[in-house]
């Protein structure tokens, strides 16, 4: 029983992962896992000419036209400019915008273990604790928001 624990450990910490409040590891690591949970081969496309700066943009390498783009923002936390008190770079990611049964991969892992695609595709919004997943438009894209 203690090796059984001692295994899921890790797998317990991530899904405990705050979205909103990261180092700089903590979020590299963190994209790097919503990326792999998503089941796609997506690439990070470094040669972008757009001036979206807060957002990081994936491309399928089968699909092209399939794009996961993971928006996130950076804070200084325990900031306090009357005590001149700098605080700490945070980082946090707000949502994903993708396909569909890609994003459903991750709501299914960080929201709701127990979705049945097909239902929440029909209902085009769901919201659970802090999460929700909604319809971005009709041509099959989707955005997961923490």
């Amino acid at each position: 029983m203690k090796k059984l624990l001692f295994l899921l450990l890790p797998i317990f910490a991530f899904s405990q992962t705050n979205f909103k409040k990261m180092d700089s590891i903590q979020f590299v690591q963190t994209v790097d896992q919503l990326v792999k949970d998503t089941g796609r081969n997506y690439q990070l496309v470094t040669n972008r000419s757009d001036d979206d700066v807060d957002n990081l943009k994936y491309e399928n390498v089968q699909d092209k036209k399939d794009i996961l783009l993971i928006k996130y923002g950076t804070y200084m936390d325990g900031e306090n400019n009357d005590l001149e008190i700098k605080g700490v770079k945070k980082w946090r990611i707000s949502s994903i915008y993708g396909k569909y049964l890609a994003l459903f991969q991750l709501w299914k892992k960080y929201a709701d273990p127990k979705a049945d695609a097909e239902v929440l595709s029909e209902k085009m919004y769901k919201s659970i604790n802090n999460f929700s997943m909604s319809r971005y438009d009709y041509d099959g894209h989707w955005r997961f928001s923490f």
